[in-house]
């Protein structure tokens, strides 16, 4: 090949469609696509020429004037040059674009036929894939037919786009022609993504169970936090200790990630406790919620929606007069997500009804230091877990749409961290009943951060010498920070001896990532 011949690679075309912005579609990889230059870029076979007639825009055309068998032939095994070109002949024009992302591409062009007597007839190839096999063809004579787009999966690396033309009567004209990549695969992230929301919402919901507790003695026998005293008969007090705890909340969170990732999530909570002994607690919570997430990427803006269902038992162990606590939880989960990805140019595909399970559990170890009549500082060692299995699916394309859909492949996830922190607590007097605030702070580390996806989609084959091929890849997005801080603050403040209204707030902040959570809610004690 001519050393006069400019090769464009697709690195060149991302920074244009990053000025675009998000979800734009990317630029020709092809140089010289208008033949406005002539033949720079572009390798003509003998009976194929650039003219000034019959241009579709500007000046210039590719004209073909072959005719015979001999026009062009099929062959993936004589490769001559780029990656496995498979149209060769004096009727073949090609162009060879080097490194080419690997991806799904729309390739564009114009033509013309030059007679009135049909038929003709045209090939057209990319890389070892035969995109339109030589078939005779019939197109109305003396204008552009409209625009042709083929669309097609691309392996990568050097690649050559070749045009192979016949006519036993005259010739026609090609013009514009266009290769652009309209699904780099990236989109699929947003799998990745709801991973991400289901396990956070799994350790949300275990440190919510967990800050029901975070004291030593009965959290039953204590709910009230402080003791109330009430009259008797005989005009003395006494502390009441109710056996059983109920508790009704609502909770909302908001969480953002690295690449403009961001979720939300809301939802109520219920559960009930009761005191089996002096110093042991069991219980169970349910939970039912609703999250939102969306990421973007080059080619495609990715959204998502999932209906999150989470139960646990748990249990409070604190022995009698001695200030320690540990506490446990151990849960199951079931979230149905809906999947969207939609490209501005190229439509919107969709994946609903993906299914994940969890299995979660939780520890906690702390001990309380009474360092005043109305403060007690409570360090904790807490380790939370998850085992996430999502399903795998293939995305349905929405009535005409012309991005192509993925399959995404099932994933089995494990997510582990440690919280080691303090909690401050501090009694309040408020007439005869005692309301509490709470702060505290810790460091998490996480020991499992991927969070990723595989997909792939094949490409049919079409005529003489047609190979499949797949676009496959992996993808991953809204990973976590293996070291974050975790802070929060909550209110109790007492409506009745028996009930308490109670407002909390939990924080995550890390390099990558942030969380903010809020909680409201009522404990009932009888």
């Amino acid at each position: 090949m001519s050393d006069q011949f400019r090769r464009l690679t697709l690195s060149s075309a991302i920074p244009f469609a990053l000025v675009l912005g998000v979800g734009a579609a990317s630029a020709n990889v092809l140089d010289n696509a208008g033949f406005e230059d002539g033949a720079t870029s572009w390798d003509l076979g003998a009976n194929t020429f650039i003219s000034q007639a019959h241009p579709n825009t500007d000046l210039n055309a590719l004209l073909g004037t072959c005719f015979g068998a001999d026009c062009y032939s099929f062959d993936t095994d004589d490769a001559v040059i780029g990656n496995e070109p498979t149209l060769f002949g004096p009727g073949v024009v090609s162009q060879e674009i080097q490194d080419l992302s690997k991806g799904i591409y729309r390739l564009s062009y114009s033509l013309r036929n030059g007679s009135d007597i049909d038929p003709y007839r045209v090939a057209v190839s990319l890389g070892d894939r035969v995109i339109v096999d030589g078939a005779p063809q019939t197109q109305v004579f003396g204008v552009y037919a409209p625009r042709i787009d083929h669309y097609s999966a691309v392996s990568g690396g050097d690649t050559v786009l070749g045009f192979g033309f016949r006519h036993d009567d005259s010739d026609f004209y090609l013009d514009d022609v266009e290769l652009v990549m309209i699904d780099d695969g990236e989109g699929n992230n947003i799998a990745a993504v709801s991973q991400s929301v289901a396990l956070q919402g799994s350790f949300s919901f275990l440190n919510r169970i967990q800050n029901r507790f975070g004291r030593a003695g009965s959290p039953v026998s204590v709910a009230l936090n402080t003791p109330v005293e009430v009259a008797d008969n005989s005009g003395g007090y006494v502390s009441p200790t109710g056996s059983m705890r109920a508790y009704m909340s609502g909770y909302g969170d908001r969480s953002k990630w690295d690449d403009g990732i961001s979720s939300r999530r809301w939802g109520l909570e219920a559960g009930v406790e009761t005191a089996v002994s002096e110093s042991l607690d069991v219980g169970a919570t349910l939970s039912a919620g609703h999250s939102r997430f969306k990421t973007d990427t080059l080619l495609t803006d990715n959204t998502g929606h999932a209906d999150e269902y989470l139960g646990a038992i748990h249990a409070h162990f604190s022995p009698h007069a001695v200030p320690l606590y540990l506490t446990a939880a151990a849960g199951y989960g079931f979230t149905s997500n809906d999947l969207e990805r939609t490209s501005v140019t190229d439509g919107t595909v969709v994946a609903r009804g993906v299914e994940a399970t969890q299995w979660l559990g939780s520890v906690e170890l702390g001990y309380d230091w009474k360092l005043g009549k109305s403060f007690t500082l409570t360090p904790y060692l807490r380790g939370d877990a998850a085992r996430l299995d999502q399903d795998g699916y293939v995305e349905t394309v929405l009535s005409g749409t012309t991005l192509l859909p993925m399959a995404v492949e099932a994933v089995d996830q494990d997510a582990a961290r440690t919280v080691l922190g303090a909690r401050g607590s501090f009694d309040l007097s408020t007439g005869r009943r005692g309301a509490r605030l709470t702060m505290g702070a810790g460091w998490a580390h996480e020991f499992e951060t991927d969070r990723m996806v595989a997909f792939g989609h094949t490409s049919t084959s079409s005529g003489t010498g047609g190979l499949s091929v797949t676009f496959a890849g992996s993808t991953a997005a809204a990973i976590p920070d293996e070291d974050s801080v975790v802070a929060g603050a909550s209110v109790e403040a007492p409506v009745s001896d028996e009930a308490r209204i109670y407002v909390g707030y939990n924080g995550l902040f890390a390099s990558g990532n942030d969380s903010h959570g809020a909680e409201a809610g009522l404990r009932v004690v009888w």
